[in-house]
């Protein structure tokens, strides 16, 4: 496969004449795949590639990118082991055997082949070769091959190699069809297509990273880069957003069994509270809750939509969610497997914690 610096796709988007916004761009199954994979990705790998490639000029996402940082600044003492901190730093793609096979790779973090685990399997690891923790004196995980399932010959990752997709502004993707075509006209009110120019584009590893930045912190991501805006990171974009749905679901999080915890877990901590403005000024904690705080970094994006019901304030990242989950066909993508690694994205093996409160799934 070539580098991700030499992959290009070519993208026909269709534009308002005299507003120089984005309506919709046809992309192929290769260029969905990419996006898609944003999905399973987790927000530490996402923080430690905008870091990468933006350097300090890279986007701060809410408190992950603190978070992150005082990760990264805490001394290799206060964990287990040295490797404990690289694994946070430096999460697995649950799925990263899949996304080997995308078209253009933007996560550099190599998929693993090994576990690792010591004598009595009573300590494991996914990530390097680690010194056991349990009572065997000086004891040291060996590497054990893992069974991989062996690949087909489908070229495709998520979608179905042979689909086509319209790409809206805002990260809707729609089935290219006329069904859908004729909806994103009508619901942006344009009757004459004379008022509409098709360019096209040539995008490659620089533009896609772009894309990973627009979908968390603008609601226009393609007409940015078009138009080199950049979006203020954790604000809306203020100019005219087009969409292919009028209908947004609320933000308000569902309280179902779902995203509720069963165990109805707690942790304790003191905070030292402003009177005047009620402000945490900062909190007194055990390691529990430090450690809960870290395991946030392994989360994949698409399991914080899951856990948020489709409502998160990152940007467009919510529709290109909602698209998944509104494919009630699943005849355009590679298999029902594929959907619930995008909208249910688990855990690598070994990578949660006893203090997690959240309902995360663990793969077997």
């Amino acid at each position: 496969m070539a580098a991700a610096e030499e992959v290009q796709f070519c993208l026909k988007v269709m534009m308002m004449k005299e507003s120089n916004k984005v309506l919709y761009a046809e992309v192929d199954n290769d260029f969905a795949d990419v996006l898609l994979s944003f999905l399973t990705l987790p927000l530490g790998t996402i923080v430690r590639l905008l870091i990468k490639h933006y350097g300090n000029k890279a986007p701060i996402i809410g408190s992950l990118s603190s978070l992150y940082a005082g990760l990264l600044n805490l001394d290799s003492c206060h964990f287990w082991t040295e490797e404990g901190k690289l694994m946070l730093l430096n999460p697995r793609n649950s799925y990263g055997f899949q996304c080997s096979r995308l078209k253009l790779q933007i996560d550099d973090t190599p998929p693993a082949t090994q576990c690792f685990a010591c004598e009595k399997f009573t300590c494991a690891s996914m990530y390097y070769k680690m010194t056991c923790l349990c009572s065997i004196p000086r004891n040291t995980m060996t590497g054990r091959e893992l069974e991989i399932e062996a690949q087909s010959g489908d070229k495709s990752v998520f979608t179905a190699e042979t689909a086509s997709f319209l790409l809206t502004d805002d990260f809707q993707i729609l089935t290219n069809t006329s069904t859908s075509l004729l909806q994103i006209l009508k619901l942006n009110g344009i009757g004459d297509t004379s008022v509409l120019e098709e360019r096209t584009l040539i995008f490659g590893l620089k533009e896609i990273m772009e894309l990973l930045k627009g979908s968390l912190v603008s609601q226009t991501p393609i007409t940015d880069i078009i138009l080199s805006i950049s979006s203020a990171a954790g604000t809306l974009n203020k100019r005219q957003k087009f969409s292919a749905s009028t209908k947004y679901e609320s933000d308000a999080l569902p309280q179902t069994s779902e995203n509720v915890s069963s165990d109805s877990k707690k942790i304790t901590l003191k905070a030292l509270v402003q009177k005047s403005t009620h402000r945490v000024l900062l909190a007194q904690t055990r390691h529990d809750f430090i450690d809960f705080l870290f395991s946030l970094l392994i989360i994949p994006l698409g399991r914080v939509q899951f856990l948020l019901g489709k409502s998160t304030c990152l940007g467009s990242i919510n529709n290109l969610y909602r698209s998944v989950s509104n494919w009630e066909d699943v005849d355009y993508m590679m298999s029902k497997e594929a959907v619930d690694a995008l909208l249910d994205p688990q855990i690598p093996p070994y990578y949660l914690s006893s203090y997690q409160i959240l309902s995360l799934n663990q793969q077997s």
